[in-house]
């Protein structure tokens, strides 16, 4: 038998479609079903257990299509305000300088950080192959 949930919320934002106001989305076995108003949904969604988000939105995950996490947690403050050049320079600098470990700890935190945004994809950019197998090891990132 299918598991089912009806998530209910004060605006569900398809994207492709005008928002839905008291809206909610049906997940059966994980997936997206359908997506509509609370109550039509509900009329047709049968056992299915309801979460009642409340006065949230719910909307598709953001995707980031460029990022550099490896870079998220660099021990010194990049300057602002200098030549593009001078800029990229010190930024090689500083990852350079990053040990394997901080490396590591830096995508982990930039991957939260991406998480806890609503970034449900990500395109990551990196010269340091300890921080892809970081990503790889996170279960939520991963296939």
């Amino acid at each position: 038998m299918a598991r089912e949930t009806l998530v209910r919320a004060a605006w569900v934002l398809p994207i492709a479609s005008p928002p839905i106001q008291d809206g909610g989305v049906l997940v059966r076995d994980g997936r997206i079903v359908a997506v509509g108003s609370f109550e039509d949904l509900r009329a047709s969604a049968g056992q299915a257990v309801v979460e009642n988000l409340g006065q949230a939105i719910v909307l598709p995950g953001l995707v980031n299509a460029h990022t550099h996490l490896s870079l998220t947690a660099l021990s010194s403050p990049i300057p602002g305000g200098i030549p593009l050049l001078r800029w990229l320079a010190t930024v090689t600098g500083e990852a350079r300088a990053m040990s394997e470990d901080e490396v590591r700890r830096s995508v982990k935190e930039g991957l939260e950080a991406s998480w806890r945004a609503g970034t449900m994809a990500l395109g990551e950019i990196t010269t340091r192959a300890e921080g892809v197998t970081e990503i790889a090891a996170l279960p939520r990132f991963s296939s």
